[in-house]
Order: C-alpha cells, then sequence, then structure tokens
C-alpha cells in the first residue's frame, strides 16, 4: 500500500500499559448491546474451535471462547495471550 506506514510494534503495548481496557470494551453500553445481539445471532449453536486475531485477555474474549470447545488467539501485543480454554 502505497502512502500509508504502519504503527511500531510496541504501540499496542504502551496503549495497553496505560489503561487495561483503553477503548472501554467492560464499560460501554455499545459494547454490552453488540454483544447481547451476537448471542440472540449464535442462538444454541456452539463451534469446535475459534481464532481471534489481535487479542487481548477481555471479558470479551472470555465471553467468546465460551461459545467453542477450543479457543486461540494471536496477540496484538506482549501482553496478550495465547489460548484460553472453553469448557461448553
Amino acid at each position: 500500500m502505497t502512502g500509508t506506514a504502519s504503527l511500531p510494534a510496541r504501540h499496542f503495548d504502551d496503549v495497553y500499559a496505560a489503561s487495561d481496557d483503553p477503548w472501554s470494551f467492560g464499560t460501554s453500553a455499545y459494547e454490552a448491546a453488540k454483544y447481547v445481539d451476537s448471542v440472540a445471532a449464535l442462538g444454541e449453536r456452539r463451534f469446535w474451535s475459534g481464532f481471534e486475531i489481535g487479542a487481548r485477555p477481555t471479558e470479551s474474549s472470555r465471553r467468546q471462547a465460551s461459545f467453542m470447545r477450543q479457543a486461540r488467539a494471536w496477540p496484538m501485543c506482549a501482553t496478550g495471550f495465547g489460548n484460553v480454554a472453553s469448557t461448553t
């Protein structure tokens, strides 16, 4: 891509060093409503596995993992995580 630059590798480390929830996912009414709508769309379906890119150990990721037998994640920063166990 021409004219675009990537953020430095430490960018998200610095963002999350300043706050555990810099985008307010844990307190956002919008995010809460989006989660409720997503769960409603899934219904009773459960999945064998799932993969989240740019993950962070958040309540959102834990909730998503509850719909899978095995959840994997690729962190966006050094404070990310690799695997999340689920007992669905």
